[in-house]
């Protein structure tokens, strides 16, 4: 007496599946409402009408149901369904689809980039939501070289989402530091002041005032002297980004090369410091510090200067 590999009930004879005729039958009926099931998914995709994630999250739900299939045929490898290798082929013709389409649609319009700026953060949430299920990589790819390949575009007029109020600048598109963000970025900037004590030793003849602040933005006058930030979700081939967010600051509202200091913080995504730049300008010279985290730990990775001749320097490495 033998034993059916899915319900373990004795049976006399079976064939090369090793399957009673009851768990054959149930097989083969999941199987079929499996298939089914995709069917009916698949009839919730909408090129046209929904939008990219949202088509998104039903292709990853069909993804799911596909890989049950596959489970039972493991069990009954010759049962007729759903293939799942062939499904992640055409889930990504149609998503490739979709983008080919939408893209002919905004590259006429007056607010082509920005447009464009919105669907590859779209685009690159997408290829996160399907991780590891299927790889569009070179789709988003494709896209972000496009906007690589566009003359930067600059325009300050003031827009809004969600997440506050933002201008174009060099292609980017970059927020205000309003209320709770400046709160909140002015803290970090300040908290530097504790790097740059650690600092003087290897600047010589050189004081360097402590950073008072980030000035308030009254006015777009001039958008190199102001202090932004922008988000960085995903890198250009649609991967998450260590430092999702980035704060480019300023200390002083006007150009000053005889006393000054600016730089750049990138933001970890649990909203922590992970590294830092920063700038000083002290009697037209200029000062590079580079701040990195460890463990938690903020500390001093380099420093760069510049000698009697303006040519830079290592001051500092980190060993």
């Amino acid at each position: 007496m033998a034993k059916c590999v899915y319900c373990n009930k004795h049976i006399s004879f079976f064939g090369k599946n090793k399957l009673c005729d009851d768990c054959k039958d149930k097989l083969q009926e999941l199987a079929i409402s499996l298939s089914n099931e995709i069917n009916d998914l698949n009839k919730q995709i909408d090129l046209e009408l929904y939008s990219l994630e949202y088509n998104t999250r039903i292709y990853l739900s069909m993804i799911e149901v596909a890989k049950k299939i596959e489970e039972t045929k493991s069990i009954i490898p010759f049962l007729k369904s759903t293939n799942l290798e062939d499904l992640k082929k055409q889930i990504y013709i149609n998503i490739e689809k979709y983008c080919d389409k939408y893209y002919q649609k905004i590259k006429n319009t007056y607010d082509f980039q920005e447009k464009l700026d919105d669907f590859l953060t779209e685009l690159s949430l997408c290829s996160q939501l399907l991780g590891e299920n299927i790889n569009i990589y070179s789709i988003t790819s494709k896209y972000y070289n496009i906007k690589q390949s566009l003359r930067p575009m600059t325009d300050f007029s003031l827009k809004k989402d969600k997440k506050g109020t933002y201008v174009f600048y060099e292609g980017e598109k970059v927020y205000l530091l309003e209320n709770e963000e400046y709160i909140k970025h002015n803290n970090s900037v300040k908290s530097l002041n504790a790097i740059l004590d650690m600092c003087i030793d290897y600047i010589p003849n050189t004081k360097i005032k402590k950073i008072v602040g980030i000035p308030k933005n009254e006015s777009l006058k001039n958008i190199r002297n102001f202090s932004l930030h922008l988000f960085n979700s995903f890198t250009p081939s649609g991967r998450p980004s260590k430092y999702p967010e980035v704060l480019k600051f300023v200390t002083k509202e006007e150009e000053d090369f005889t006393d000054n200091i600016f730089g750049d913080v990138y933001y970890l995504k649990n909203g922590e410091i992970g590294k830092a730049r920063i700038i000083i300008w002290k009697d037209h010279k200029v000062f590079t510090v580079n701040i990195i985290s460890n463990k938690g730990q903020l500390m001093v990775n380099s420093i760069y200067g510049m000698n009697d001749e303006h040519k830079t320097i290592l001051l500092y490495k980190l060993s």
